[in-house]
Order: C-alpha cells, then structure tokens, then sequence
C-alpha cells in the first residue's frame, strides 16, 4: 500500500482534528516519586498534548512521557496551562514535575531550570512572500521580519536572534497571540519582508502558510522538557530511560504515529481537499455514517479512504475498470451485491462491506490495529498480493503479522 496507505491515514486523522485542575500546594521533595504521581505542566499544542476525536489525550510528547511514567510504575496528571510562560511560572512555583509544551533548549533556560533529553530537533524556516528574491537572512539587512512564537518565548527567541542577526529587525507579536493568517498577512501586505518560523510549525500548518515560499533552512534546535534544579533525580532518570527508549519498537511506534505523514504534503492537493470537504462532503455524510454504523467503522476512516480512492468523484472511473466512489472492481461489486458501481450510496455500503470481510479473512491473532491496516492494505493492492508481501517478510526474516514489520 506504501504512499497511499500514508495518504489515507493522513486523511482520516486530519477529519478527526479541558483543562485539568491541580492543588496551588508546592511540590517542595527533590524526588519526584513520592506520590507515585508524576504531574506534567503542559498545553494544548498539537506536538505536545491534545485530545484526539474520541476524547484520549494525545500528543507526541505525551505520548513519550507515558512511556516513562510507566516505566517507572507511575501514574501521569496532565495540567494545561494557557502559554508557555505561565508554564514555566507554575515550574518555578512547584506546581509541577515537568514542563512539557514544545520549549526548545535556550541558554537562558539553564540559569533557572535543568533540562531533560532531546525529545525532538527542529530546524527554522524563513519564508518570504513568492516574489521576494532575496534568499538568505543576511541579505535582509533593516529588514522586518516577524518571529512566529508565542508570548515569552517569542520574546526570548527574538532577543536571541538580536544577538546573532543584528542587521535585522526582529519582530514578535505585541499581544498574547496572533493568528498564524495575521502573520501571512502582515508579510502579504509588505508590513514585513518575511517570517521566521520552526520547522513542525511550518509543516503542520503548510495551507496557512502556502501563500508563502520557503527561502531559506535555518539551523536546529532541541526540544526539551524542562525542570527545577532539585529535580536531578527526575533529570537523571529521564536520561537514562530515553536512551534506551530510543532504541526499542515503542519508540519508532511513536514516531511513525505522529511523524510519519511529515513530508507526504503537497500544497495543490492539500488545496483541493479543503475545498472538497465544503462542495463534496455534505452530499455523503450520511451514506458514510450509515456504512460506518453497519459496520463498526469510524465514517472518517471510511471518507477517507473515498477520498484517497476518487476524491469523492461517484463518476470515477481508472484506466483498469474500477469504478465508483469506493473504486470497486466488477468482480468484487458483483460478490458484494452492488448493481451500480457509480451509485454513491451503493459504493460506499459495498466498500465498506468489502474492507469489513477482509479485516475478518486476518488471522484471529493479529493484533487489532495490524487487521485494520492488513485490510486497508489489502482494500489497495488485493488480499493476494497482501499475502505475498507477509509470505516476502518471512523470507526477509522480518514478522509476517505486524504491519510496521511488512510496510519497511
């Protein structure tokens, strides 16, 4: 399945795009175990912490630090704070083990914190508006450009960047926030040349900033969880774990969760699906929600995997034969029941059917997540050459029944 399996999953978690209280009691012991409590001061950030469609907390930094947690019998209490500077406040104050939202490793940092292992490395982007030929910071002498940070750390990184490029006139925002299409804006509108912005930033949010071009890859920083001083015990822990972390399938699961779509991007399609979800979409909500109820399925999941099939096109046809919403072949419309292969309705019951019965043909002990992408795998490319690719797994010495396993 490759790339459209990529695709497809993509699909299916952009359509499924509280704070917590805590006691004001500081948390005065150096070792972080005593309440068997790990309390993480972090908030909502897509990299860092959210929750998911279904109402489970998520996030790449979540995720690795559950993984230590656990590692350390603990339990984990996320508690969300509006920005990164109250974050670090509450830090001071002992209203919590750990500071998680995104914060990159500064200098600063290290009078007043201790800093824990580098859970992510970020590279800076400078985008310029599409006719700018200017091509690098250094010839953009008295120049504006706009950094693209929130509140303190925006201030920090702006005083940084002083240091390094003094012959440009770094500009933050002079409010607590300010909308990522403010920013395009302001650059649009020639009130700044261009904007410096990180890397995830930039890649998870590429429609915002497709009015824009990349001019030039700064370099990279660390992304770090941060802590007081008389947290070396936890600091220490920390290291240690991540090391060996870092070397086990958990870890590349979390990776591959939450960094494998990076780089799948492409600004036209992406485009083109934004304005499919307002002209297309409505018009088969409830077939796809009818499907999904059927068949115990998520109506995303089965929208995006129409999508991936024919953009949602019921006039669909490919060079092979395969017709409709959910592409059916004859053959298979045919076992399934389904008379017009071009009747929205009948394709998406029919292909929804069709993924179920091949979920099902999964041997019983696979795990359930293995079934669902053996069978989505299988929906793409056919349940025979599904086997024969677990069969070259085999031969490959690598394990025939997880999907990570067969995809490499």
């Amino acid at each position: 399945m490759g790339m459209s399996a990529k695709i497809t999953v993509f699909l299916f978690l952009f359509l499924t795009s509280s704070c917590s209280w805590i006691s004001q009691k500081s948390l005065t012991s150096s070792h972080y175990k005593q309440n068997n409590e790990l309390i993480i001061l972090t908030k909502n950030k897509p990299f860092s912490y959210y929750e998911d469609h279904t109402g489970q907390e998520a996030g790449y930094e979540h995720d690795l630090i559950k993984q230590f947690a656990e590692s350390q019998g603990m339990n984990v209490r996320f508690v969300l704070r509006e920005s990164s500077e109250d974050i670090l406040d509450d830090l001071k104050l002992g209203r919590g083990h750990l500071a998680m939202s995104g914060i990159l490793s500064r200098v600063d940092l290290k009078k007043d914190f201790l800093q824990g292992p580098p859970v992510f490395t970020v590279s800076q982007k400078l985008l310029c508006r599409k006719s700018y030929r200017k091509t690098s910071i250094q010839r953009l002498k008295n120049r504006k450009i706009g950094v693209v940070s929130e509140g303190e750390e925006g201030s920090l990184k702006q005083r940084e960047l002083k240091k390094m490029h003094p012959e440009v006139q770094w500009v933050v925002s002079e409010k607590e926030e300010r909308s990522l299409a403010e920013w395009v804006n302001l650059v649009l509108e020639k009130k700044l040349s261009c904007l410096l912005v990180d890397f995830f930033l930039w890649d998870m949010n590429r429609q915002s900033f497709s009015p824009l071009k990349v001019v030039q890859k700064l370099n990279s920083s660390d992304v770090v969880w941060v802590m007081t001083k008389r947290q070396s015990r936890l600091q220490k822990d920390l290291d240690e774990w991540m090391s060996v972390f870092q070397k086990t399938s958990a870890f590349r699961d979390v990776q591959k969760r939450y960094l494998n779509w990076i780089g799948v991007y492409n600004s036209y399609d992406a485009e083109v699906f934004l304005k499919r979800i307002k002209s297309h979409l409505p018009a088969l909500l409830n077939d796809f929600k009818n499907a999904a109820m059927a068949y115990d399925f998520d109506w995303r999941l089965l929208a995006a995997i129409a999508y991936q099939e024919s953009h949602w096109q019921p006039q669909a046809e490919s060079p092979t034969g395969v017709r409709g919403i959910m592409m059916l072949t004859q053959k298979t419309a045919t076992e399934l029941g389904v008379k017009d292969r071009l009747n929205p309705q009948q394709s998406i019951e029919g292909g929804s059917r069709y993924l179920k019965n091949l979920i099902k043909r999964m041997p019983a002990f696979l795990d359930e997540k293995d079934k669902l992408y053996f069978g989505l795998a299988a929906y793409n490319v056919g349940f025979a050459h599904l086997q024969d690719a677990r069969k070259l797994s085999i031969a490959l010495k690598k394990n025939p029944n997880t999907w990570d396993s067969v995809r490499s």
